[in-house]
């Protein structure tokens, strides 16, 4: 009986965790547009130090409000993936004073490709064959979905773009390697404090200021901070708790569909004939992941059942 208890009570907590992924891709979806406007008013150095010294000062709040102390692991790692997170959105957010959201997002969409050899060297993890035809589905999708024909010539911020790639796949697994010991709010908020501190050095470097002009700035900040990098952040590791970092690319790769369908409800812009089939691949290879994963929630739940099983091997 207890095994049967414990073995329901995982499937649950599986069932729970794949939403809270949807629910970070849908946020990370709307901040290419957010960050491109909020940079007419601050430098790319002063927007990140700011949205993460929010993200952190906040997160701070909850942490000691919830009397959640960071153990020493959670330290170790809290920072080196503050280091990766501090390039990653650096190289973007550099990237994106010269190159188009679009594309932006076509580059950075190349993690979905680097996650399961990153994966596989760090982790042993060697992909299911339906993570590797979500992931090529998702790549074909992003290409129809974004990269305008003809094709536009490559800039200095594509190449920054593509530091993003890098270190985004980088993150998804160093992110799937933490959360194993690590509790997310406290590695989320960690995260934040670094890339805060690193890019505030970097704002008094370049001599940009700490200061936003304008309301749009500062509304654009306060987004970033709590909602886009706090809350979904925080969702993300969350997710990333019981499924795969193969599984999770596919669905984080899906932003430039909801930045796409955001542009097409709010700016009345409309997606063409190659834009919809590219929508469908992503769709679709999104709904083979989540079928996947449901297929193998069955099979733990059955398998839980099962005298002497072994749950956490069921589940993963």
């Amino acid at each position: 009986m207890q095994m049967r208890c414990r073995g329901a009570l995982a499937c649950l907590v599986y069932d729970e965790h794949m939403p809270s992924i949807a629910l970070a891709t849908l946020i990370f979806g709307t901040t290419f547009v957010v960050i491109r406007a909020a940079l007419n008013g601050a430098g790319p150095w002063t927007l990140l130090a700011d949205r993460f010294l929010v993200a952190a000062l906040l997160g701070a709040v909850v942490l000691v409000a919830l009397r959640q102390r960071p153990s020493r692991s959670e330290w170790g790692w809290g920072v080196t993936l503050g280091f990766i997170a501090t390039a990653m959105q650096v190289t973007n957010t550099i990237g994106l004073q010269t190159t188009t959201a679009s594309k932006s997002a076509f580059i950075c969409a190349g993690y979905i490709a680097l996650v399961p050899v990153i994966g596989l060297v760090a982790m042993r993890l060697i992909p299911r064959r339906v993570e590797l035809v979500a992931g090529g589905a998702a790549l074909l999708g992003t290409l129809l979905l974004t990269v305008r024909w003809p094709l536009e010539r490559m800039v200095v911020g594509d190449l920054w773009t593509m530091g993003t790639a890098v270190t985004a796949a980088l993150s998804i697994v160093g992110t799937q390697m933490a959360i194993r010991t690590g509790r997310s709010l406290v590695l989320v908020v960690i995260q934040s404090g670094v890339v805060a501190v690193v890019c505030a050095i970097g704002t008094a470097v370049t001599g940009q200021g700490y200061m936003l002009h304008g309301l749009g700035p500062w509304l654009g900040v306060s987004y970033l901070g709590t909602v886009a990098s706090l809350v979904a952040f925080g969702l993300a590791a969350h997710g990333q708790r019981v499924t795969t970092p193969a599984a999770a690319s596919v669905i984080f790769g899906m932003e430039p569909l909801v930045a796409a369908l955001l542009g097409a409800l709010a700016l009345g812009e409309r997606l063409g004939p190659i834009q919809a089939v590219g929508a469908a691949c992503m769709l679709g290879a999104g709904w083979a992941v989540a079928l996947d994963d449901r297929r193998r929630r069955r099979s733990a739940m059955v398998a839980a059942m099962l005298p002497g099983a072994d749950t956490e091997e069921a589940v993963a």
